[in-house]
């Protein structure tokens, strides 16, 4: 699902060069549930967003799904990103002048090459998508009248409007309570299972990153240690 190779990353401060990423190396498999850990500054949300395409201004090779990331124009990462992959973060980034429905089928005004779906197939598959994630009774509500975990989910349901293949969170139980967060992290996990949708999370959380079928620790930009312990699993 994904390949990286040899990513660099840095910021600039006047003349100042600031390295973030220092040769990163990484594969991912289908279905598989990464959780990318390290201190605040390490480069994690950085490698993240470089990973979903969000960032195409580093050095190195990037391929998600067989698709080179650095080899599309804007306008092609954009549509590739809004078909392929799906978006969960710890802020909810929800619009509150929009019913939950709407907020879900958001994704579909953003398709641009006549295979978009009517009103009535966008409606119909956010609600099986608000079904999905146990909220359905919330179709009509506004997103301020839900709770913080009923919110995620909402998030959940709008990041996996186009079926993606590849997830990617950032910190997506960081605001939740420990119930609400084990409640959201199964349905992460059910997601790879049973979908085989790969996800990639960044988090400081170690419950969910015992979830996960592998840690990677990121330190200083590099990667330092993968953890591949699969008791979970069994």
């Amino acid at each position: 699902m994904i390949r990286a190779r040899g990513i660099h990353k840095s910021y600039w401060s006047g003349k100042s060069e600031l390295p973030v990423l220092r040769g990163v190396d990484l594969d991912v498999a289908d279905g598989e549930f990464v959780a990318l850990v390290g201190r605040s500054g390490s480069g994690k949300s950085t490698l993240l967003g470089i990973l979903g395409g969000l960032d195409s201004d580093y050095r190195g090779e990037v391929q998600v799904g067989g698709q080179d990331l650095r080899g599309l124009s804007d306008a092609r990462l954009s549509s590739y990103r809004n078909r392929s992959i799906g978006f969960v973060f710890q802020a909810f980034h929800l619009l509150d002048h929009l019913s939950c429905l709407d907020n879900v089928a958001l994704p579909a005004l953003f398709v641009r090459d006549g295979d978009g779906l009517s009103d009535r197939e966008s409606h119909a598959r956010a609600l099986a998508l608000l079904e999905r994630v146990g909220i359905p009774e919330k179709a009509s509500a506004r997103p301020s009248t839900l709770s913080g975990g009923q919110k995620q989910r909402l998030a959940i349901a709008r990041a996996l409007f186009h079926r993606p293949a590849l997830l990617i969170g950032d910190e997506p139980t960081g605001n939740l309570d420990s119930g609400t967060a084990q409640e959201v992290l199964a349905m992460f996990t059910a997601l790879c299972r049973d979908d085989k949708v790969t996800l990639v999370m960044v988090t400081h959380d170690p419950v969910v990153a015992r979830a996960a079928d592998r840690v990677i620790e990121i330190r200083d930009g590099r990667v330092v240690a993968v953890d591949a312990e699969k008791e979970h699993q069994q």
